[in-house]
């Protein structure tokens, strides 16, 4: 499916917020959360921060600031 034809925005693959168009190769919505799974990835808690999708835990809103 192309992008344009896309209704929805994929959620982040770590946090769960949308994942903006211009980052949506990397599955993640900032560099944030690129380099957070990253660290949890080397140092071998990624099974642990999967275990939490699909729970109810829901991500921290922007702030603006």
């Amino acid at each position: 499916m192309s992008p344009a034809l896309a209704t929805e925005l994929a959620p982040c693959d770590h946090c769960g917020l949308p994942v903006p168009q211009a980052r949506a190769e990397t599955g993640f919505c900032c560099q944030g959360c690129a380099q957070v799974a990253a660290f949890l990835g080397s140092a071998g808690l990624a099974a642990d921060a999967a275990r939490r999708v699909g729970t109810d835990a829901t991500p921290a809103r922007p702030s603006g600031r």
